[in-house]
């Protein structure tokens, strides 16, 4: 086995490990080497890998990681998901599990891997129990009980960049814009390579007021650098950032660009709420321009799923629709399929039947 440490303030580093029998057993010796010890920064400790007895959940495990690197988060979470079956006491992929299900907006599956996850941690090690419950508090609206968590992450670890940077995103998530911000800025400056940080660094500032700084810098250069590693679930959420921070600035025409192009990228990956926010985002913003004959004709063309059976798709066009109605006053939608030649309902029987005069235009979303 052979592992690189990428470290952001200097080259990286590679290092080789004794030969083994399998995977497992490779992994396990080096991290019993000093020199592996003393690269972590864990001088006087153990590295705890707590691995499963299968070899086959940790290779499950390991696809399910590449696959998330490269934006394919369907099959990352099949892959997870495979790995707590063959190891139903392997809380990493329980981790992994949750982080990958909340990432594509299955909020109900998230929450059950933490919780299974927390029920087999009890002798995994501290970090990842911190991690599960870091995890367990944001899922449940609990900024401040996740930013405890977090803070002792990072007491412990000062140079772990990915525990710094969910402490920002928690900060954010409790509402204290300016803190994120700071954090990030901080981050950005020892790895500019890390387009997560500039993603989050975009998202915060248009949250703060600075949409201009967002869609002018930070979100450029996540978008470039997602690109060149081909992360297509990075590029969704910085395209659809890019769209909320053109609506912010009034320029209703770039914000819609942007939100088609987010739909389709979130929709590859499998992202099924992101895919609907997107499309509710483009329906507030076609409304703004007044192009409502534009917009059902990219979406006869685009959206419609052909068949009888209403899918995720059909609820995403239900959301575009939504986004639309507020503005035209329209009585009735029903969602329909194309045929060769005309638009045909669909026999669902699904409808939404709503008094134009309640609703109201909701501002774009991040999700």
């Amino acid at each position: 086995m052979r592992a690189v440490l990428d470290d952001a303030r200097q080259s990286s580093r590679t290092l080789p490990g004794p030969d083994a029998g399998d995977a497992a057993s490779a992994l396990a010796a080096w991290a019993r080497q000093p020199v592996a010890i003393d690269a972590l920064g864990l001088q006087g400790s153990a590295i705890d890998l707590a691995l499963p007895a299968n070899a086959d959940a940790l290779d499950a495990l390991g696809a399910g990681l590449l696959a998330r690197q490269s934006g394919k988060l369907s099959e990352a979470l099949r892959q997870f998901k495979a790995a707590t079956d063959i190891a139903p006491g392997y809380a990493a992929a329980w981790f992994a599990q949750a982080r990958t299900a909340q990432m594509i907006g299955e909020e109900d599956a998230a929450a059950d891997a933490i919780e299974q996850g927390q029920r087999t941690a009890t002798a995994a090690p501290p970090s990842l129990r911190r991690r599960l419950a870091a995890q367990r508090a944001l899922i449940e609206g609990d900024a401040p009980a996740a930013i405890a968590q977090l803070r002792a992450l990072l007491a412990a670890t000062p140079d772990d960049v990915d525990t710094a940077l969910e402490l920002a995103r928690a900060r954010g998530a409790g509402g204290d814009f300016a803190a994120a911000v700071k954090d990030l800025r901080a981050l950005s400056q020892r790895d500019s390579n890390d387009p997560r940080i500039w993603f989050e660094l975009g998202k915060f500032s248009i949250l703060s007021g600075d949409a201009q700084r967002a869609v002018d810098d930070y979100l450029v250069r996540a978008l470039v650098q997602y690109k060149r590693s081909r992360d297509l679930y990075g590029e969704g959420e910085t395209t659809n950032a890019m769209g909320i921070g053109y609506g912010r600035l009034g320029q209703s025409d770039d914000a819609a660009e942007q939100y088609r192009k987010a739909v389709a990228l979130r929709h590859a990956v499998g992202n099924v709420r992101g895919e609907a926010t997107s499309l509710r985002n483009l329906g507030n913003a076609i409304a703004l321009t007044g192009k409502f004959d534009e917009a059902a004709a990219d979406l006869e063309r685009d959206y419609f799923i052909p068949g009888s059976v209403c899918s995720s798709k059909c609820f995403s066009f239900f959301n575009f629709l939504t986004g639309l109605r507020q503005w035209r006053g329209q009585k009735r939608i029903v969602v329909g399929s194309r045929t060769s030649r005309s638009i045909q309902p669909i026999n669902t029987g699904l409808s939404l039947t709503m008094s134009a005069s309640s609703m109201v235009v909701k501002r774009s979303t991040f999700g």
